[in-house]
């Protein structure tokens, strides 16, 4: 598998979220830039911070899963010689949200400068 599927199979639903989002947020970016208005540039702000806030869930709800399970794990008799690998392997992708969601964001971010420095420029 590519990195990218790797990283949606072990984020989640929420990487789903984050890619819906994405898109309109660099769609309506690109537009903020070419047209230089006022709403799309709020329009983007409002939806980089709704992908930051899936990655934040995404992040805590795959911890709060990753813990139930572990705590399941170590309550069953005997307990599994795996579970130090386990708690390492899940931290690793519960964090997969997050990550998505600050690349994401990174790139938005760079439109989002860009169409300010165009309206700057204008004035």
């Amino acid at each position: 598998m590519t990195w990218v599927s790797t990283m949606f199979h072990q984020g989640g639903p929420t990487m789903f979220w984050i890619e819906y989002l994405a898109v309109p947020a660099v769609v309506i970016g690109v537009l903020s830039i070419v047209s230089l208005a006022s709403w799309a540039r709020w329009v983007t702000m409002a939806l980089t911070i709704a992908i930051l806030g899936c990655g934040v869930y995404g992040t805590v709800h795959n911890q709060h899963l990753l813990d139930d399970a572990l705590a399941r794990e170590a309550a069953e008799t005997p307990p599994s010689p795996y579970l130090a690998e386990m708690r390492d392997q899940g931290a690793v992708e519960a964090k997969r949200p997050i990550e998505f969601a600050g690349i994401v964001v990174g790139g938005v971010a760079v439109l989002i400068a860009i169409g300010e420095l165009r309206r700057r420029a204008k004035r």
